[in-house]
C-alpha cells in the first residue's frame, strides 16, 4: 500500500485533500502528464479504492468498535460507526404492489408526456379538442459535459 504511504502527515484535513488534489491537477495544467491519460488512471484509481475499501470495511468497523466512545480519532479525523436499518421487502402485502404498480404506470405516464411537450414545434399550444393548453419545456440549465471510462475486465490479447 505504498500510495497510502504517500500521504505522510500527523493530521490530515480537507487542506491535504486539496494539497494531494492540487498536485495531480497541476501536473496536468503544466503539461506535465497527458490530460486524458490522466483522467482514465484516476478513474482506475477511484475505483480501486472503492473497492479496496469495500473490501475491508468489516474489518476496519470491527476495529473502530475496539475504540471508546471519546476518543475516536485517527490523524486528527473523528471517525463514527453505526449500524443503518435494514432495506424492508414489501413486496408480500398487496395493497403495496397494487401502489407500486400505480406509481410505476404513473412514472411511464409521465415519460410519455414529457416526450410529447419536448416535440412540440412552438412555445404554446392549445388542443382544439380538449381545450388543453401545452407549453413546451424551456431549458433549465445547458446540461454538463460527461465523460465516461470503460475499464475492461482484461487486457486485450495482442496478435
Amino acid at each position: 500500500m505504498s500510495l497510502l504511504k504517500t500521504i505522510n502527515t500527523k493530521v490530515i484535513t480537507k487542506d491535504t485533500e486539496n494539497k494531494i488534489a492540487n498536485a495531480m491537477i497541476k501536473q496536468v495544467l503544466d503539461g506535465d502528464i497527458d490530460a486524458v491519460q490522466s483522467y482514465v488512471k484516476l478513474t482506475v484509481l477511484g475505483n480501486s479504492i472503492k473497492q479496496a475499501k469495500d473490501a475491508i470495511h468489516n474489518e476496519t468497523y470491527f476495529e473502530m468498535e475496539k475504540y471508546g466512545r471519546e476518543d475516536r480519532t485517527m490523524y486528527g479525523c473523528k471517525f463514527i460507526t453505526g449500524v443503518r436499518k435494514p432495506d424492508l421487502d414489501y413486496s408480500q402485502d398487496g395493497t403495496w404492489v397494487e401502489l407500486n404498480k400505480a406509481v410505476g404506470d404513473a412514472a411511464e405516464a409521465l415519460k410519455m408526456h414529457e416526450q410529447f411537450l419536448k416535440s412540440l414545434q412552438s412555445d404554446d399550444i392549445l388542443d382544439g379538442r380538449t381545450g388543453e393548453n401545452y407549453v413546451r419545456p424551456k431549458e433549465k440549465n445547458n446540461g454538463r459535459q460527461t465523460i465516461s471510462i470503460k475499464v475492461p475486465k482484461t487486457a486485450p490479447v495482442s496478435a
